[in-house]
């Protein structure tokens, strides 16, 4: 039976439930990539990616980014 105060998204309801959060490495072919799962659960974060280049990037969890050259 469905509450007034579920989360739905389509059909399919939201599970507001925390859940750790944990990596693993995955095999995709032959490429090796790195799996963060429940990713929704970790708090905000911010990166400042280098580069030998002339460029910088700043990113952020929550989906900003900044980037430009020199």
């Amino acid at each position: 039976m469905k509450n007034i105060n579920d989360i739905y998204i389509g059909k399919t309801p939201f599970d507001l439930s925390d859940k750790s959060v944990s990596g693993v490495e995955v095999l995709i072919g032959d490429e090796s990539f790195y799996k963060i799962q429940n990713v929704n659960s970790m708090r905000p974060f911010f990166m400042s990616i280098v580069s030998p280049f002339n460029h910088w990037l700043f990113i952020s969890s929550n989906g900003s980014l900044s980037a430009g050259r020199k």
